[in-house]
This record gives C-alpha cells, structure tokens and sequence, in this order.
C-alpha cells in the first residue's frame, strides 16, 4: 500500500485522487503520508477536499505532510482552509492557520484575527506565527491584540510587535 501511494502520487494523474484519499484513512502512517503527498502534487478541487478533512488528523508526519500538501496547492485551497478555522478540534484550527501563514494570503487576516483568542494556547501561537508570516498593519493589529496575553502567546505576540 505504501508504494502504491507513492507511485500513484508520482504519476500525479488525477484519476488517482480517489484512492489517494481512501489512503490518507490507511491505519499505516507512511502509508497516509504519502497519499497526503502525492494529493498536493495532485491538486485540484477533490484532492484540496480530502487534506482539508484530514486537517488535525494523525500523527505529526502526517499532519506536516498535510499542511506542507495544502501549501503546496496555494490559493486552490485557502477558502476550504479558512472554513476550517472554526473546527471543534484545536489540532485542525492550529494546522488550518499554519496552512494559512504559509500561503501568504493576507487577505485573511480577518480570519486569523480571533483565533489570538483562542482557548487552546497552540492554536494561539499558530495563529500568531500566521499573523506574522503574513505581515501588514491588520496583521500587526491582531499581533497587538495579544501583547498583554500571559505566558508563550504574550511573549510570542510582544516578540512579534517589536515590544
């Protein structure tokens, strides 16, 4: 199985995105990981589906592969990304907002700019790392929202605004 996920994710053919995504499910890591590869050499709206709802899910090889898959696709999978950001798990909000930093957009700002509130203080410091990836005065403003927070996020967001 993995070496079908690899070779189907280096053949990058399309009529592949349907096993790829029954694979990212597979109880074997390497196996999901290299499915989450070879999706984000893929690309398109099927693909962008199935590592957006494999966001927070597995291990930590597998999550990297993930966010770094959905990077790689860009601006083909910031909206279903963003959408992402309200997630009940802490694990997808963190890794839809290091998708988010990644891409660049900074147009998303304003949906990033909550989440320095968040209740989990990983998705805080995702998000700030975010904010700061993407820069511009809006960015900064969400920075300076967190600089009296306590702990890592206050630090991180004091760091960040240059405080």
């Amino acid at each position: 199985r993995r070496q079908a996920a690899h070779v189907l994710g280096k053949l990058a053919d399309p009529r592949a995105v349907g096993a790829l995504a029954a694979l990212l499910e597979d109880p074997a890591s390497e196996v999901a990981e290299n499915a989450a590869f070879g999706l984000g050499r893929i690309g398109g709206p099927d693909a962008v589906s199935a590592l957006v709802g494999s966001l927070g899910s597995g291990g930590s090889v597998l999550r990297a592969t993930v966010v770094t898959a959905l990077t790689t696709l860009g601006e083909q999978a910031i909206d279903p990304v963003l959408a992402r950001l309200s997630a009940p798990s802490a694990l997808t909000r963190a890794d839809a907002a290091e998708v988010v930093g990644a891409i660049g957009d900074a147009s998303a700002v304003a949906d990033l700019a909550p989440l320095v509130a968040d209740p989990e203080e990983d998705v805080r410091i995702t998000v700030l790392m975010a904010l700061g990836s993407l820069g511009g005065a809006a960015a900064q403003a969400a920075i300076g929202a967190a600089v009296d927070a306590g702990g890592r996020t206050g630090s991180l967001a004091r760091r960040l605004a240059g405080a």
